[in-house]
């Protein structure tokens, strides 16, 4: 809101009622000019643009109503508050009132406190109705500029290629050649070594279904997917010579040069306009949840939830399909052994359900059951993990009714994960 002076104009034939608004208005730090006819209002009116007219029903020459119509019918005094006075109650006029488009009116005397605060209130409003019309022009000028732009874009794109469609299409296109540009870069970055063929795309699979799990929007479950199928592209920098090489057969220097790939991939992609998101995720990649990962030791959820979602897909499709070739249980079993420490206790257990649900050969090993359906003897498949990634037990644990009793107990006021995988045989 503007801090100018406010702005009020009498007009009166009285001159004692001229006065008497003097006085009333002494002691603000109102501006206020006055008048005893309509056309010298009209005039002073134009020249001041007022924030108030006062006028008396019966000033000279056109009348309180008629002088009204003329003040709202002008472009530039149009918003002015246009209040009127009446000898008496008598004088009151319902059409008068409708057509016009006066805004308010009082009867004489003018009592003093009643005044003042008919005047500020109908000033704040003004005040508001300014701020609005300015508001409004600003709007209405970008939009004019939005329009123009959109017009002289819309005749570049047609010069470019020849096709009306063009400015619809090129959101799509647009998202298209990110697509093939997300493909080509990971296509580069398995091409590197044969052993690695179809990871980025599993890792990006299984992430991918984790994320939904845990109810992510689709706007960050797409930048998953993405930091997923490139989560390696900073190994396009390692000399072929290390590549070749097993763990085994690192130097220190050497393997502290190639747990830094993360770093090395986020450097690359975090220059691009649309990769800043996807970046930050494969930078963290190598961050533990208890702090002591790389490159910046952060730890819970500081690190970012994409980036401990791919650390755990990632460790399960190289254990159990690539350079390990381990089996489903022993990657859980490491797994497991390592929540809390290297892996998030949530998104392991959703990694079961990734398992469970898409791996047919296991799935016929392990059921899924409800927290309230657990029984005496069953094994778990998967460590019991409260609703804010705890631990309470651990993988292969046996139950008795003990057991039992405690986890109905605990879940009563710290609630659990509403499933847990039990072994069938």
């Amino acid at each position: 809101m503007t801090n100018k002076t406010p702005k009020i104009l009498f007009l009166d034939n009285d001159s004692s009622a001229i006065k008497t608004y003097s006085n009333l208005l002494k002691e603000s730090n109102y501006q206020f000019k006055t008048s005893n006819d309509t056309e010298e209002g009209f005039y002073t009116a134009k020249i001041t643009n007022p924030d108030i007219i006062i006028s008396s029903s019966k000033i000279t020459h056109i009348g309180g109503f008629d002088f009204c119509r003329k003040i709202k019918k002008d472009h530039e005094l149009s918003t002015t508050i246009f209040i009127i006075t009446f000898e008496n109650i008598s004088e009151l006029s319902e059409d008068n009132l409708k057509d016009s488009g006066i805004d308010d009116y009082f009867i004489k005397p003018i009592n003093k406190d009643e005044f003042l605060k008919l005047i500020k209130a109908y000033l704040k409003i003004k005040s508001l109705s300014d701020e609005l019309y300015h508001t409004n022009k600003k709007f209405d000028k970008a939009l004019k500029y939005a329009k123009t732009y959109k017009i002289e874009l819309e005749k570049k794109n047609r010069a470019v290629i020849k096709e009306k469609e063009k400015l619809e299409n090129f959101s799509k296109v647009q998202k298209e050649t990110f697509n093939n540009l997300i493909s080509m870069l990971a296509s580069i970055i398995e091409s590197k070594r044969q052993y690695h063929r179809g990871h980025s795309k599993k890792v990006a699979e299984i992430s991918v279904f984790i994320a939904k799990e845990l109810n992510l929007q689709v706007e960050q479950i797409n930048k998953i997917e993405i930091a997923a199928l490139l989560h390696e592209i900073g190994k396009l920098v390692i000399p072929d010579s290390l590549e070749t090489k097993s763990q085994e057969e690192f130097t220190p220097p050497e393997k502290d040069f190639m747990i830094t790939h993360p770093i090395k991939g986020a450097s690359l992609l975090e220059k691009f306009s649309g990769f800043e998101d996807i970046a930050k995720i494969i930078r963290h990649t190598h961050e533990n949840v208890d702090g002591t990962g790389i490159p910046d030791r952060l730890e819970g959820e500081k690190i970012p939830i994409g980036s401990r979602i791919i650390a755990v897909a990632n460790f399960f499709d190289l254990f159990v399909y690539r350079k390990q070739g381990g089996s489903i249980e022993k990657a859980f079993f490491n797994l497991d052994k390592h929540i809390g420490v290297w892996f998030d206790a949530r998104i392991v257990h959703m990694l079961h359900k990734y398992v469970h649900t898409n791996i047919k050969n296991h799935a016929e090993f392990v059921r899924e059951v409800k927290i309230h359906e657990l029984e005496r003897d069953m094994i778990i498949d998967s460590s019991i993990i409260t609703i804010d990634g705890k631990k309470l037990l651990p993988a292969g644990t046996k139950l008795t009714q003990e057991i039992i009793n405690k986890i109905a107990n605990y879940n009563k006021t710290e609630p659990l994960e509403e499933t847990v995988f039990v072994r069938t045989s």
